[in-house]
């Protein structure tokens, strides 16, 4: 039985009212062919739901992949200008920069030990 419709009535004499697409039937609520119709009228509504959610679930998926993809894209890109801008810029400014204070320091211990040697010698 594929239900096309369900009504419970209610009463002393409770039954259910089946409605098919050919007929119609009058049954008790507890009956073999009410609960294979429930069943089938369960599934005959949550397929299309079931469908309906994964659909939704797939295309949400797959929007946060390709979001998450071009991020990483994006990462990747500013990864390598700031590699580069380290390689090309900073670090060549840091060594001179090291260079610079190293001859300072030679200039200033060579001064001092001059100044030193000139003071003695007097």
């Amino acid at each position: 039985l594929k239900p096309f419709w369900l009504k419970h009535i209610r009463g002393p004499r409770r039954r259910v009212l089946l409605v098919t697409e050919s007929s119609c039937f009058c049954l008790p609520p507890n009956s073999t062919a009410m609960q294979q119709a429930n069943s089938g009228t369960f599934r005959s509504l949550a397929e299309p739901l079931a469908r309906e959610l994964v659909e939704a679930l797939d295309i949400e998926h797959r929007r946060e992949i390709e979001y998450m993809y071009k991020e990483q894209l994006q990462l990747r890109a500013e990864l390598e200008r700031v590699v580069e801008l380290m390689q090309k810029e900073i670090v060549p400014r840091e060594r001179l920069m090291h260079e610079m204070i190293e001859n300072m320091q030679k200039s200033y211990e060579a001064a001092t030990a001059h100044m030193h040697a000139s003071l003695t010698d007097h």
